[in-house]
This record gives structure tokens, C-alpha cells and sequence, in this order.
């Protein structure tokens, strides 16, 4: 059976029902990483539900895989291993000539919507007035409808390629293309590794960072299925020398 608790980010709960606490299978500079408190946790009024191993996770939503999203060079590295990180922080940059095309097959395309823009404003009053055909009505729409999809494809691909909002509205205004791509991090995190190098040539989905929110952190343990009966979802562990506890929130 699977045992899980939720954490703050800065205490790591050891459980003791009727048993003494048994200390995590972290190292120290784990803890320190992650920044955790080790306390021990007073024992439970409850039944006892045996010795439970527990271990530090993650929570599901709470691990972030930053890849390369096309193929380049890692030009700049502005984290480590431990480092903490800020929404929106510079994580590397890669420079990439796949970039370079994909900004100017944008503005080509945005140039094709604009002018496809024009023709069907023409064309509708055109229609409406019955000076056209309805087969030429129909082509113009269609070139639009299409103009207008590229446009739109290009621009997801940009985002997809780490560019903001205002990174596409910039390049859309000023028309200046470069071939970096500054990766930022999605969220405040902890880096947990790094295994890229400063000058490798990447291929496109490489893993250059792998990042965890200490915020989102959980307790994990196995137990029998006769020892998870026990236990009531919802229910609080408290901690010797106070503290808010965790709150068992999954059994399995």
C-alpha cells in the first residue's frame, strides 16, 4: 500500500505511530538542497499502523524538464546544481540557426496575412454589392482561412521555442531576428541537475535542466494493507515541538 502526505517547503515530517521514527533515506546534501528540517514526529493516539519507511518526493505537478527546443549550441549557462531559481529567471541559452528560420518564416507569413487581410475586406464589400462571383468569394476566404492558419502555426512554434508574448509582439514590430533562445524557469524552484555542457552541440529535445518546486513537496511510505486500514485520509500528523503537521491526503 502507498502512503502519502503533503509537505511545506521547508519540513520534511518523519512518522511514529506506536514504533520509534525511522530517519529518511535522504543525504545531507539532499536536505540542504531542498532546504528541509528533519524533526521528530510525537507519537499518534491512534492504533498503531507499524513501522513506515517514508521518503522525500515531489509532488506530480510539482517536476519541471526543461529540453532544447530545436537544435543548436549551448552558448550560456546561468545555473547549477542547488541553485535557486525565480519564475522567469534565464536558465542557458542556446543558439540556433533552426531559429533564425523559424523568425523569418513568421514574418513572411504575418506579411501573407496582412495582405490576405486587405484582399478580404475588398472582396467582402465586392460580394455583398454582387460584383463577384461567389466561386471568387469562396477563393478569397479560402486564401485568407490559410494565410491565416500559417500565421498561427508559426507563432505557436515560436512560444513552443521559449519566446513570450511580448518576445512575438517585439519581433513582429521591429522585424529584428537573432538566433538565441533564453530558456527561463516555468516557476521558483531548486535546480536538481544540469547535465548539459557548456558548447554541446544539441540535436533538438535534449535534457538540459531538471528543476523541482520545494513547495510542492510529498511524503511517500509503503505499508500493509491491514496497517493502511488504519489510516483516514484527511486526517493529521502532528509534530513534536509544534509546527502546522501534514495531512495524509492518498492511500492506496
Amino acid at each position: 500500500m502507498k502512503l502519502r502526505n503533503l509537505l511545506s517547503a521547508s519540513l520534511l515530517l518523519m512518522l511514529s505511530w506506536s514504533v520509534a521514527a525511522q530517519v529518511l533515506p535522504v543525504s545531507e546534501q539532499e536536505r540542504q538542497l531542498l532546504g528541509i528540517e528533519v524533526r521528530t514526529v510525537s507519537s499518534a493516539a491512534q492504533a498503531g499502523a507499524g513501522e513506515i519507511t517514508m521518503r522525500v518526493a515531489f509532488a506530480p505537478d510539482g517536476e519541471w524538464a526543461i529540453k532544447t527546443p530545436l537544435a543548436g549550441v549551448l552558448h550560456r549557462v546561468f545555473v547549477q546544481q542547488g541553485d535557486r531559481v525565480a519564475k522567469g529567471d534565464p536558465l542557458l541559452i542556446v543558439r540556433s540557426a533552426e531559429m533564425v528560420s523559424l523568425q523569418r518564416d513568421y514574418l513572411k507569413a504575418r506579411a501573407e496575412l496582412n495582405l490576405q487581410q486587405s484582399i478580404w475586406t475588398r472582396e467582402q464589400k465586392l460580394h455583398e454589392a454582387g460584383s463577384i462571383s461567389e466561386r471568387r468569394w469562396q477563393e478569397t476566404r479560402f486564401n485568407h482561412d490559410t494565410a491565416q492558419a500559417e500565421h498561427a502555426g508559426l507563432r505557436g512554434q515560436l512560444k513552443l521555442a521559449g519566446l513570450t508574448d511580448d518576445d512575438v509582439k517585439r519581433l513582429a514590430t521591429d522585424a529584428e531576428i537573432g538566433p538565441d533562445i533564453v530558456l527561463r524557469a516555468p516557476a521558483d524552484a531548486v535546480v536538481l541537475a544540469r547535465p548539459a555542457m557548456l558548447g554541446d552541440q544539441l540535436d533538438g529535445h535534449e535534457l538540459l535542466v531538471r528543476l523541482g518546486e520545494t513547495g510542492k513537496l510529498i511524503l511517500e511510505g509503503n505499508l500493509s494493507r491491514s496497517a493502511a486500514s488504519q489510516l483516514l485520509v484527511g486526517g493529521r500528523i502532528a509534530l513534536q515541538g509544534g509546527g502546522t503537521g501534514a495531512e495524509l491526503t492518498y492511500v492506496s
